[in-house]
């Protein structure tokens, strides 16, 4: 376990919240974590922090990251096996060496494994859940368990994860063999694609509302005359309407209050709620049950 002290959270975050915590823990083996999970202390569990912000009241317990190699990355039969730690970009890393294809359009994504699992991570008409066979977990307790796609109970931006007192530690995905010149060429179509319609080279988020039904949370952000709106260090991108920038020392408070603001604006001249995709890490989530988010 590797741990740092008086911690600046803007390094927990894409969005690069401003803040110290007071304590990061660095899990490096499943058995540290059962260990931890079995003390019954307050903490908060967060992934690369791409779709996260953290209550200043979570900054007075630990904060848990999983190691990238918490578990070994392994091919056999169409099936990668990665850990929940991951990052994306050696996520693709992988599908090369193995050959293997299956999740290139996750490409350029600031997130975990674990996170886009917990959160069914989708984009282009695809989802992380389609590829999915079966995930292991630790719970609060220690005990360590498989669920399969099924169980799983996938939706929407949405799992049994975000519902349960689960830690994702590692998950197996079907691939479809292929070249590393093809899978290749695909990663870079959708770093392409992504980079020229989201501001990836800024501190932000992925999407910060989910499309409602029939609809798009950009399009309607836009109609509403919000595509660019700033609020002090915070602003719309003028890229896509549905990204937030953060340009300076933004606090939780700050963010939260953000949100709002576009909602409201976006009920008022539409008549849609839009319901927040970004995670908030609140006092709740540091209790003793942990916290079912993993971004």
């Amino acid at each position: 376990m590797i741990i740092k002290s008086t911690f600046p959270v803007d390094r927990l975050t894409s969005i690069k919240q401003h803040g110290l915590a007071k304590s990061v823990l660095i899990i490096e083996s499943v058995q540290e974590l059962i260990a931890f999970y079995k003390t019954n202390q307050p903490y908060t569990l967060i992934g690369k922090g791409s779709n996260s912000i953290i209550h200043p009241d979570c900054f007075l317990s630990p904060i848990l990251q999983l190691s990238q190699t918490l578990t070994p990355v392994s091919y056999k039969q169409s099936t990668l096996t990665v850990p929940a730690g991951l990052p994306t970009h050696h996520l693709m890393g992988f599908l090369q060496k193995y050959e293997c294809s299956s999740l290139e359009f996750s490409a350029g994504v600031p997130a975990s494994v674990g996170g886009m699992v917990t959160m069914n991570f989708g984009c282009w008409g695809h989802s992380i859940s389609t590829f999915l066979i079966r995930a292991r977990f630790i719970d609060s307790s220690g005990n360590d368990m498989w669920l399969t796609n099924e169980e799983i109970e996938f939706g929407y931006r949405t799992s049994i994860i975000q519902k349960n007192n689960l830690t994702l530690i590692e998950a197996e995905f079907l691939c479809t063999p292929s070249t590393k010149e093809k899978i290749k060429a695909r990663i870079d179509t959708s770093l392409k694609k992504r980079l020229a319609h989201q501001p990836l080279r800024h501190n932000t988020f992925g999407s910060i509302f989910k499309n409602p039904i029939g609809d798009f949370a950009g399009r309607l952000i836009e109609e509403s005359g919000l595509k660019g709106h700033s609020i002090g260090n915070l602003h719309l991108s003028n890229q896509h309407a549905n990204f937030m920038v953060n340009t300076g020392h933004s606090t939780y408070k700050d963010i939260v209050e953000f949100l709002q603001t576009i909602q409201d604006i976006v009920l008022s001249k539409t008549g849609i709620h839009l319901e927040k995709e970004v995670k908030s890490l609140t006092p709740y989530s540091c209790s003793k049950l942990g916290s079912p988010n993993l971004t």
